[in-house]
Protein backbone atom coordinates (compact mmCIF):
# COMPACT_ATOMS: atom_id res chain seq x y z
CA UNK A 1 0.00 0.00 0.00
CA UNK A 2 2.75 2.63 0.96
CA UNK A 3 4.83 1.66 -2.66
CA UNK A 4 0.98 2.48 -4.17
CA UNK A 5 0.60 5.64 -2.02
CA UNK A 6 3.90 7.06 -2.93
CA UNK A 7 3.70 5.97 -6.49
CA UNK A 8 0.15 8.38 -6.86
CA UNK A 9 1.24 10.85 -4.78
CA UNK A 10 4.57 11.54 -6.92
CA UNK A 11 4.83 14.12 -8.76
CA UNK A 12 5.14 12.68 -12.11
CA UNK A 13 2.03 10.64 -11.45
CA UNK A 14 -0.19 13.86 -10.79
CA UNK A 15 1.72 15.71 -13.12
CA UNK A 16 3.70 14.58 -15.90
CA UNK A 17 3.14 11.21 -16.45
CA UNK A 18 -0.94 11.35 -16.19
CA UNK A 19 -2.81 11.27 -19.85
CA UNK A 20 -5.21 14.93 -20.30
CA UNK A 21 -8.01 14.63 -18.74
CA UNK A 22 -11.14 16.42 -20.10
CA UNK A 23 -12.36 16.85 -16.61
CA UNK A 24 -10.44 16.61 -12.95
CA UNK A 25 -12.39 16.70 -10.10
CA UNK A 26 -10.81 17.41 -6.81
CA UNK A 27 -11.85 17.55 -3.14
CA UNK A 28 -11.42 16.67 0.50
CA UNK A 29 -13.17 14.86 2.91
CA UNK A 30 -12.81 14.25 6.60
CA UNK A 31 -11.60 10.59 5.72
CA UNK A 32 -8.98 12.12 3.21
CA UNK A 33 -8.69 13.96 -0.57
CA UNK A 34 -10.03 12.82 -3.55
CA UNK A 35 -9.14 13.45 -7.34
CA UNK A 36 -10.50 12.05 -10.24
CA UNK A 37 -9.66 12.68 -13.70
CA UNK A 38 -12.19 11.07 -16.28
CA UNK A 39 -11.29 11.07 -20.08
CA UNK A 40 -13.98 10.87 -22.41
CA UNK A 41 -15.25 9.86 -25.74
CA UNK A 42 -18.51 10.89 -26.76
CA UNK A 43 -19.70 11.51 -23.16
CA UNK A 44 -18.53 8.15 -21.88
CA UNK A 45 -16.00 7.81 -19.65
CA UNK A 46 -13.33 6.56 -21.68
CA UNK A 47 -10.14 6.54 -19.21
CA UNK A 48 -10.27 7.10 -15.19
CA UNK A 49 -7.42 7.65 -12.57
CA UNK A 50 -8.08 8.84 -9.24
CA UNK A 51 -5.99 9.57 -6.20
CA UNK A 52 -7.09 9.39 -2.78
CA UNK A 53 -4.57 9.55 0.34
CA UNK A 54 -7.35 7.52 2.27
CA UNK A 55 -5.34 4.54 1.48
CA UNK A 56 -7.73 2.28 0.77
CA UNK A 57 -6.59 1.46 -2.62
CA UNK A 58 -8.76 -1.42 -3.62
CA UNK A 59 -11.74 0.81 -3.15
CA UNK A 60 -10.11 3.24 -5.56
CA UNK A 61 -9.34 0.37 -8.20
CA UNK A 62 -12.93 -0.75 -7.72
CA UNK A 63 -13.91 2.85 -8.25
CA UNK A 64 -11.87 3.02 -11.48
CA UNK A 65 -12.63 -0.19 -13.18
CA UNK A 66 -15.85 0.64 -12.43
CA UNK A 67 -16.42 4.00 -14.11
CA UNK A 68 -14.46 3.39 -17.52
CA UNK A 69 -16.79 2.82 -20.07
CA UNK A 70 -20.12 4.18 -17.92
CA UNK A 71 -22.05 7.29 -19.55
CA UNK A 72 -20.99 10.66 -18.05
CA UNK A 73 -24.28 11.12 -16.15
CA UNK A 74 -24.68 11.20 -12.65
CA UNK A 75 -26.87 8.65 -12.72
CA UNK A 76 -24.98 6.30 -14.26
CA UNK A 77 -22.03 6.85 -12.20
CA UNK A 78 -24.45 6.01 -8.87
CA UNK A 79 -25.57 3.33 -10.64
CA UNK A 80 -21.68 1.97 -11.44
CA UNK A 81 -20.63 2.76 -7.52
CA UNK A 82 -23.61 2.04 -4.98
CA UNK A 83 -22.85 -1.79 -5.81
CA UNK A 84 -19.16 -2.05 -5.38
CA UNK A 85 -19.23 -1.59 -1.28
CA UNK A 86 -18.28 -4.15 0.79
CA UNK A 87 -18.52 -2.38 4.32
CA UNK A 88 -19.68 0.30 6.53
CA UNK A 89 -16.61 2.37 5.89
CA UNK A 90 -16.57 2.31 2.12
CA UNK A 91 -20.75 2.78 1.97
CA UNK A 92 -19.73 6.28 3.84
CA UNK A 93 -17.23 6.90 1.40
CA UNK A 94 -18.49 6.11 -1.55
CA UNK A 95 -21.82 8.08 -0.48
CA UNK A 96 -19.71 10.91 -0.09
CA UNK A 97 -17.82 10.57 -3.31
CA UNK A 98 -21.70 10.27 -5.11
CA UNK A 99 -23.00 13.45 -2.93
CA UNK A 100 -19.71 15.33 -4.05
CA UNK A 101 -20.14 14.34 -7.73
CA UNK A 102 -23.64 14.61 -8.33
CA UNK A 103 -23.14 18.54 -6.82
CA UNK A 104 -19.98 18.87 -9.30
CA UNK A 105 -21.86 17.30 -12.56
CA UNK A 106 -24.75 19.45 -11.86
Amino acid sequence: KRQRYQHFSSWDWRYGATPDFDTVYETRFDWGTVELGLQLRDAVIHQVRMYSDALHDTLIDRIESVLQGQRYTADHIVSALEPIVRNETEEAMVQDILAWLREEMH
